[in-house]
């Protein structure tokens, strides 16, 4: 199912639009937080709380990129999680993981979303950063 139809889903509040959802962004979302979380039940945490988030922001947000959309909730929320846990930073391999995942977001500009979403990332990076130091 394309992004325009299960954008349509959540604004019908629709619960297929999680599942449509899951079926079509949930490898990619995993994949985003297993590089920041290396805990499974950590990770399965953070995918629930993606769709959560998606679930309640769209609407009234109507994202044109749902895949970076997504990808950006699934980050904060791991992040979020890395800090609540204070977990340690593992030798610099999460700051190293969060800049590839900020790299990605680069790349891939083309719409305000993917822009907004890899400006708010470099924040969180930051933050990260500073609380590291």
């Amino acid at each position: 199912m394309n992004d325009d139809k299960i954008i349509e889903l959540f604004f019908r509040r629709d619960e297929q639009a999680i599942r449509e959802s899951i079926t079509t962004y949930g490898t990619y979302c995993r994949a985003v937080v297993g590089k920041i979380l290396s805990d499974h039940g950590d990770v399965e945490e953070v995918l629930a709380d993606t769709w959560i988030g998606a679930w309640n922001t769209i609407p009234p947000q109507r994202p044109k990129c749902l895949r970076s959309y997504l990808g950006r909730i699934a980050r904060n929320r791991a992040v979020d999680l890395l800090r609540r846990k204070g977990a340690e930073c593992r030798g610099g391999a999460q700051v190293t993981v969060v800049l590839e995942e900020l790299g990605e977001c680069v790349a891939h500009f083309g719409c305000p979303e993917q822009e907004l979403a890899a400006k708010e990332l470099g924040e969180v990076v930051n933050r990260f950063l500073k609380e590291r130091s």
